[in-house]
């Protein structure tokens, strides 16, 4: 949320529990094969790595203007 990223399905869909549950650990695979999961990305065309082509997830930029900011109740 931090940097306006989302995971997303190929579709711009949300992306279910078991598939967020299988990128954690995908992810884990990714880091293990001395992080040449990562660096995978840096050549892909779409510029995803390891763990996002196993579930088939996309990791996109949010329009900052469309998430609405945090304001407190007023009292």
């Amino acid at each position: 949320m931090a940097l306006s990223l989302k995971v997303v399905r190929p579709n711009g869909g949300p992306v279910s529990l078991g598939r967020a549950v299988g990128r954690y650990f995908a992810k884990w695979l990714s880091s293990i094969t001395l992080c040449i999961g990562y660096i995978i990305a840096g050549f892909d065309a779409e510029k995803r790595a390891m763990h996002d082509m196993i579930v088939d997830t996309r990791v996109i930029k949010v329009d900052s203007a469309a998430v609405a900011p945090y304001s407190p109740p007023q009292v």
